[in-house]
């Protein structure tokens, strides 16, 4: 069986993808998953065997799906010849849905939105099932906790957006008492960090601690997989390491984490009104990996 599901959205966003692609795997296991997604984005979700292969959502013959001119099989994506076609880019009442029922081979489309409308009360994972309710998904069961106990404290301090961010001075005062208890701590720096901060900023974050500067994201997966622990904001790369099972304090200054928290079994999440002191994010990244 051949299983499509085309998403468009941020690191994060993907990543949360996982537990219906697990779903997926389980009610179908000899299905073969596709993703169409970002390149990159699909080259991690290989590597963390979530699916089978992915497509490049940015191609030409997938693009065209979204103008209003109709076209034919010539253009038609390969992934189009599919059973079952997912889609989180469509209503089911655009161009996208007439070129996908015309062009695509699959016996069931289904349509789902990839955010949930404003106050919905759970996860948004659940409002994906919940949508996808035909399907009869399994729940699938959380990855295993694993992380090095002699591996670093990976903190990453930045995020996609400004107001996502708790202070940096905040961070490198858990840093300086993670270090004074005899633990490594490594700093990750993503191309928006290096690019919005100013030189001495980083100058000064490089003179007490590692800078491991925006790595790709296959081996931001093997660093966060040899890490101890992991603490971030509200970002792609917390995601990431709730994904791969690691202890993972992640700390939301402003979107909803009822909805939108990392999936994992070790995911701590720390939200208005709680203003959390260095002390406690030490400490609860200590109980995480005992």
């Amino acid at each position: 069986m051949k299983l499509v599901l085309v998403h468009s959205g941020a690191l994060g966003d993907t990543l949360l993808l996982a537990p219906l692609l697990r779903s997926l795997k389980l009610r179908w296991p000899n299905a073969r998953r596709t993703l169409v997604t970002r390149r990159s984005f699909g080259e991690l979700l290989l590597k963390l065997n979530l699916i089978e292969q992915f497509a490049d959502a940015e191609d030409l013959t997938h693009a065209a799906w979204f103008g209003s001119g109709r076209i034919t099989n010539a253009i038609t994506p390969t992934w189009a010849k599919c059973d079952l076609l997912l889609s989180a880019v469509s209503n089911g009442a655009d161009n996208w849905s007439w070129h996908a029922t015309t062009l695509s081979s699959a016996s069931e489309i289904l349509y789902f939105s990839p955010l949930p409308p404003k106050g919905y009360p759970a996860h948004v994972t659940e409002f994906y099932q919940s949508q996808l309710a035909k399907l009869n998904l399994p729940q699938p069961d959380l990855p295993p906790l694993v992380f090095k106990a002699d591996g670093p404290v990976l903190i990453h301090p930045g995020s996609g957006g400004r107001a996502k961010c708790f202070p940096l001075d905040n961070f490198v005062a858990v840093a300086r008492l993670l270090q004074r208890r005899g633990r490594d701590v490594k700093f990750i720096l993503g191309e928006v960090e290096l690019q919005r901060w100013d030189q001495k900023t980083i100058a000064q974050l490089a003179e007490e601690f590692v800078l491991i500067r925006h790595p790709s994201l296959p081996d931001l997966a093997d660093l966060l997989a040899n890490a101890c622990a992991y603490l971030g904001n509200d970002s792609g790369v917390s995601h990431l390491a709730g994904v791969l099972g690691l202890p993972t304090v992640a700390i939301f200054v402003k979107d909803n984490a009822r909805q939108f928290k990392p999936i994992g079994p070790g995911v701590t999440v720390i939200e208005p009104p709680k203003s959390p002191t260095a002390e406690l994010l030490v400490e609860t990244l200590s109980r995480l990996t005992q």
